[in-house]
């Protein structure tokens, strides 16, 4: 998922042969939080996710820093970056499709938890 919008074939490839959506990597962060690094939530993407099952859970798992996927794609949207680099949207597209993913619950207990 580190290209612009994530080609669901590839994924098709890797589910059908059944990898495990629950893999970390040695910082513990999934393929939902590395989707958000790289900007790749499309729509079509997101959607695919969900029919996999993928979504209900790996979308509010949290890194060995406590981060989110959603955190993760809120920093790559507020990262400052130099005035003659272009400034890509696909973070904000990502952010953007993440927020409209998540649970209506969601930001709540992700206020309360930070506000503990």
């Amino acid at each position: 998922m580190h290209h612009r919008g994530a080609d669901t074939t590839i994924l098709e490839f890797l589910f059908a042969v059944d990898i495990d959506p629950a893999a970390r990597d040695r910082d513990g962060r999934t393929l939902m939080h590395h989707g958000a690094l790289h900007g790749a939530f499309t729509e079509d993407l997101m959607n695919f996710l969900n029919c996999q099952g993928v979504l209900d859970h790996y979308l509010t798992a949290t890194d060995f820093n406590c981060k989110t996927p959603l955190d993760y794609a809120k920093e790559m949207v507020d990262r400052e970056t130099h005035e003659d680099v272009y400034d890509d949207p696909r973070w904000k597209n990502s952010l953007k499709i993440l927020n409209a993913t998540l649970p209506s619950w969601y930001g709540f207990v992700s206020e309360f938890v930070q506000k503990s």
